[in-house]
């Protein structure tokens, strides 16, 4: 059984004994949500009006986007605009159904992935939504969840820069160190949507200064370095963990500190980072004020976010480690890696004993041979990189390492292998179409070292998860 008592679907467990994993679900961690779930389920939507009037503006914000996501809440929300024009909270809300089918139809993967008939559809949901927050925004102009709709607008219809920070500017002055608009604005500056690093860092440090001791807006630093992840597979040097201290500190583990969804929300990506880091100990007062109930802010760029999580915190706190994702258990064999292994040991050994015979050849005074040595070289290491990662299996997430196929020793390997092997299989082709076998050979393993690199390559500098461009 689950934690919530209901029967717990086979999909969600790996084949090893992992109990019951977490399912990021914000209605069951915040039980004053209960009122607005009750309502939502029941499609009664004054009785839902009056459990938002009973919010605070965090749990409020957090509301708004959960019934956003919920499937057919927009017949809902038109009843009741058609009812009360003028409601701003039912038509904001209905903006932001809007908004939410339009990123269920585009879905979170890169622009330049998404068919043209998709986009145009995206972009229909999302100028109706903008249409109405318009009006709200005209007529209530001091309505706050119009406003943090707006920013998502902006972003999806590209907007630009200047009018998406005049949404934000309208919001901060009605809401100061309003959190969850932050984190949607840190969206908008960021590279993937025409921001830059400089432009993101200047807004972390903007709302950091003159937000009070203890608010999780002097924590949007954690945002950030998880964004530069993505973009930059950026790993945790010295300096930036010890800006995530200070900024953990200021913020969470501050003794002037709320709790409230905010907060979880920097703990759920403190937790992710210093997990990225392999800093346990840092990682374990956030995996503890998340519990086995978390939110999935950050943790949602990750494939198999639930298992990742429930192996993370194990580390954290010290209990039984369950194997990575997609790793066999002692008890599993998986006969695709086992060949896989063996394919690779005797590329392995074919590599090395190549290049101590191009070696040879080199020595000689044969130009060729050096590259071929470098070449062989470089496919041995390719080889090497890969049965490591293989025998490991899958790393924590985002700790990038030669030996588990990412990081920049990984890519200089996979690129000299490809270089190298593109350029030995043009050398060698003309022998081999007159008729000489080992350079038939030699076409054949070299091609195969070039393609192999480069879907190796190919993988690593696609964004993790699929869904960073969200």
């Amino acid at each position: 059984m689950s934690r919530t008592g209901g029967a717990v679907d086979a999909s969600a467990r790996s084949h090893h004994d992992l109990g019951d994993l977490p399912t990021f679900d914000a209605w069951s961690r915040y039980q004053e949500l209960a009122p607005v779930r009750a309502a939502v389920d029941s499609r009664d939507w004054d009785a839902a009006a009056a459990a938002f009037s009973a919010l605070g503006p965090q749990e409020l914000a957090l509301a708004l986007e959960l019934v956003a996501d919920e499937s057919d809440a927009e017949q809902m929300l038109e009843a009741a605009v058609a009812a009360e024009p003028d409601d701003p909270l039912a038509r904001t809300l209905l903006a932001r159904r809007y908004e939410r089918i339009s990123w269920e139809i585009r879905t979170g993967t890169w622009a330049v992935d998404v068919v043209a008939e998709k986009f145009e559809e995206f972009r229909e949901w999302l100028v109706r939504a903008e249409q109405i927050l318009i009006d709200v925004c005209v007529d209530h102009p001091e309505h706050v969840p119009a406003w943090e709709a707006r920013l998502l607008t902006a972003r999806g219809l590209e907007l630009g820069q200047s009018e998406a920070r005049r949404r934000y500017d309208r919001l901060a002055a009605l809401s100061p160190h309003h959190y969850r608009a932050q984190r949607a604005y840190l969206q908008q500056v960021v590279p993937k949507w025409g921001g830059s690093w400089d432009a993101a860092e200047a807004f972390v440090a903007e709302c950091a200064s003159d937000a009070p001791d203890g608010s999780p807006s002097r924590a949007l630093l954690a945002s950030l370095q998880i964004e530069r992840w993505l973009g930059l597979r950026e790993t945790l040097d010295d300096e930036a963990l010890e800006r995530l201290g200070e900024v953990a500190r200021a913020s969470v583990l501050h003794a002037d500190h709320v709790p409230g969804p905010g907060a979880d929300s920097v703990h759920a990506e403190l937790a992710l980072l210093y997990t990225f880091a392999e800093r346990h100990d840092d990682a374990a007062p956030h995996f503890r004020a998340l519990g086995d109930d978390p939110v999935s802010a950050g943790w949602d760029y990750l494939d198999d976010k639930a298992q990742w999580y429930a192996r993370s915190r194990a580390q954290a706190l010290g209990g039984p480690v369950p194997p990575p994702p997609g790793a066999p258990s002692e008890r599993e064999t998986r006969p695709a890696a086992v060949v896989l292994g063996f394919l690779l040991i005797v590329w392995i050994l074919v590599m090395g004993v190549m290049t101590v015979l191009m070696i040879g050849v080199a020595l000689g005074g044969d130009l060729r041979g050096v590259f071929a040595a470098v070449a062989f070289a470089a496919g041995a290491a390719l080889g090497v990189a890969l049965l490591v990662g293989l025998v490991r299996g899958p790393p924590p997430p985002g700790a990038p390492s030669l030996e588990r196929g990412t990081g920049p020793g990984a890519v200089a390997v996979y690129v000299a292998s490809l270089l190298f092997g593109v350029a030995l299989t043009t050398l060698s082709l003309p022998d081999a179409l007159e008729g000489d076998r080992g350079a038939a050979f030699a076409v054949v393993l070299f091609g195969a070292m070039a393609v192999f690199a480069a879907v190796c390559l190919a993988r690593l500098l696609r964004a993790p998860g699929g869904r960073s461009n969200r």
